[in-house]
């Protein structure tokens, strides 16, 4: 049996975006019929992919070590994080595509982070900790440049343990993979949101006009985005050097929100640097 191809939904939904856009430039007086089919299926698929994403895998095929079904709860997060205007000019087209990736990249950048502390079962580790503190309380005073580097090493492992209870919230127990880090109690609000916008959609049975070009349009960067990262580990590097290491954003609120030292502002949303 071969395996599952990956489907890439975000190039699927850009052709046909493309060819909605360009039978509309060129062809939308002459072939005015064929023109609104074309621009139809485009919502259509669009509405279909959204629907597979609820039945929980829209990519197939996994990418890059990851399941189809971790991409589609990525994407899914992304989709509903990402500001809703629909991007219009190249300049707005540009914001939107950075947007995704750098909501995107948090979702890869929680996961590097939690495997780089090595850490795969919590309740090892939290006895781990537990132990070394109670021993390290046992080291004589003359043992004091003993104790101190104990007590370092202590302080490191809780913030690794802190760490992990942020970015997984309820799914402590692991395993570490973008549908936990995506699904996360409190993390990632947009999944949950984006969840019942998507199945209203699918329940109307249609989306047309300037919602479709809205939603789909944000869909399509979403997985784009998500794919993109999967494929090309060295991509979410460049964008990391580049833009910023993001664990974290918020809505900036339309622009109304006060934008603090070190934000980087995104579209509709403020990103946060990681703090060394």
């Amino acid at each position: 049996m071969t395996e599952a191809s990956d489907n890439k939904p975000g190039d699927v939904l850009e052709a046909f975006r493309s060819l909605c856009g360009t039978m509309n430039q060129h062809f939308a007086e002459s072939a005015p019929d064929a023109t609104k089919k074309i621009c139809s299926l485009h919502c259509e698929v669009c509405l279909a992919m959204m629907k597979k994403a609820l039945d929980g895998n829209v990519f197939g095929g996994g990418v890059g070590g990851y399941s189809g079904e971790e991409l589609t709860a990525a994407s899914i997060a992304v989709f509903g994080e990402m500001s809703s205007p629909q991007a219009k000019t190249d300049k707005e087209k540009e914001t939107q595509t950075t947007e995704a990736q750098a909501i995107a990249a948090e979702l890869f950048n929680r996961q590097n982070s939690i495997k780089d502390t090595g850490i795969t079962d919590l309740a090892a580790y939290e006895r781990a900790i537990n132990e070394r503190a109670a021993a390290a309380q046992k080291l004589d005073v003359s043992q004091r440049d003993l104790y101190d580097s104990e007590q370092a090493a202590i302080r490191a492992m809780r913030a690794n343990r802190k760490l992990l209870y942020r970015y997984l919230a309820n799914n402590r127990s692991m395993p570490n993979t973008l549908t936990n880090l995506a699904s996360a109690n409190q993390q990632f609000l947009g999944y949950d949101k984006a969840k019942k916008d998507m199945k209203a959609m699918a329940d109307k049975g249609a989306i047309k006009g300037e919602e479709c070009a809205r939603q789909c349009q944000r869909w399509e960067a979403a997985t784009k985005a998500v794919r993109g990262f999967a494929a090309d580990p060295g991509s979410l590097k460049a964008f990391n050097d580049k833009v910023g290491w993001f664990d974290s954003n918020l809505s900036n609120n339309n622009g109304n929100r006060t934008k603090q030292p070190g934000d980087v502002r995104i579209g509709g949303n403020d990103f946060f640097k990681k703090k060394d």
